[in-house]
């Protein structure tokens, strides 16, 4: 084995064993059945691919190709019907989906099957080489890669947005294989061919552990959102409820700290669901995306920014330095939020929308810093109190003009 070989292999060990240890760490937080399941299939494949690198035999001076044999016929294989398990866990299959689930059987019982014939071939047939051996487990071992694609491929076209990711690490994990036990029979094409295999390995051990990071996070998010326990208002993405009290609360909490006082507007939309009825929900929609746009540029990234309710905003300006300051902020949400826009083009009608806004300013001393919620009530209030007597104007003014 070469140095530039050597340098690769175990650069691919080091990275498999780091990748190991995370997907420990992340199976110990999320103590999940799907969690615990990634970690043996990527212990299964870092295991078989630092078996197959043959640097373990380099490295103890081992010559004997059958001393290392069994365990190289026996890990692969079993790490693809494992890891068809995972994959039918990841891409939530169900048993109603009586095709996938056939496959993802069929594929994990003719591996398993696969590995232990060819395993005890090694021992029923010695006058088999290791070569032979080693090609024969090589292609039970493509059986549940090519399964994995095809169920991957499936759920791409049934809207998986994680599924071509996935798809990504599958094609790694084909060329991990395939070359992995090109090494195993002794071919030799080059250090570069290595060096691809070994990225291929560690490419699909990346992924493998970040996409089930990911789906975790999402069935958690989906588990908040069925008990209607969210953190997020899900069309703004601003918080809400709980999470804004406390995002509050340290804001105030930050200005007390600092020895300043703080401030907190309340945002009223007053005329929100004024084209409901002609442009339906998805205008409504837009319409809160776009001034949820307008209302974080007035207020800046620094400021905690949430929702009330759909038609109030909440603003809290930490630290201020003067009353001026937060003035200045009202203001520009004045003249920036009530201007025209034009919704509802992706539904093929264009509507013109002029936001009807009216903003409510509490100033809160420093003494009075522990009462985040008192505060958003009072500026909300006078918010819609503000909003009531620009209607009465409204109301006035026409009446003169008539």
């Amino acid at each position: 084995m070469s140095t530039i070989e050597l340098a690769i292999w175990a650069a691919m060990t080091g990275s498999a064993a780091l990748l190991t240890t995370t997907a420990a760490a992340g199976a110990m937080l999320m103590r999940t059945a799907a969690a615990w399941r990634g970690l043996a299939l990527i212990g299964l494949i870092s295991a078989s691919a630092v078996l197959m690198s043959g640097l373990p035999e380099h490295l103890l001076g081992i010559t004997d190709p059958r001393v290392a044999l069994p365990l190289k016929l026996a890990l692969g294989p079993l790490a693809g019907a494992l890891c068809l398990i995972y994959l039918a866990s990841w891409l939530g299959i169900t048993p109603e989906e009586r095709g996938a689930q056939r496959c993802v059987s069929l594929g994990a019982l003719c591996s398993w099957l696969g590995g232990v014939l060819v395993l005890g071939a090694l021992y029923l047939q010695p006058g088999l080489t290791p070569q032979h051996l080693l090609l024969a487990s090589g292609a039970v071992n493509m059986v549940p890669v090519v399964v994995a694609m095809g169920l991957t491929v499936r759920s791409m076209f049934l809207g998986d947005a994680l599924a071509h990711w996935m798809l990504l690490a599958c094609v790694s994990l084909a060329v991990m294989v395939v070359g992995l036990y090109a090494k195993g029979l002794g071919l030799m094409p080059g250090a570069w061919v290595w060096f691809l295999v070994a990225g291929a390995a560690m490419a699909y051990l990346v992924m493998a552990v970040g996409l089930t990071m990911l789906r975790y996070q999402d069935e958690k998010r989906l588990k908040r959102i069925a008990r209607g326990n969210t953190a997020t208002d899900l069309i703004t993405g601003l918080p809400v409820g709980s999470v804004l009290l406390t995002k509050a609360d340290h804001a105030m909490w930050r200005s007390a700290r600092l020895g300043r006082d703080a401030a907190v507007l309340a945002v009223w939309v007053n005329n929100l669901y004024a084209l409901n009825e002609t442009g339906g929900n998805e205008t409504v929609q837009e319409i809160r995306q776009r001034l949820t746009a307008s209302v974080r540029r007035a207020a800046g990234f620094k400021d905690v920014v949430g929702q009330m309710q759909a038609r109030c905003y909440v603003v809290v300006v930490a630290a201020v330095k003067s009353p001026a300051d937060v003035d200045k902020i009202a203001q520009k949400m004045l003249s920036v939020l009530p201007r025209s826009m034009r919704v509802g083009a992706s539904l093929g009608e264009a509507m013109v929308y002029t936001p009807e806004i009216s903003v409510g300013m509490v100033y809160v001393p420093n003494a009075m810093l522990g009462e985040p919620l008192q505060a958003m009530d009072q500026a909300l209030r006078l918010a819609q109190n503000a909003m009531q007597t620009q209607g009465k104007l409204l109301q006035e003014q026409r009446e003169i003009e008539l």
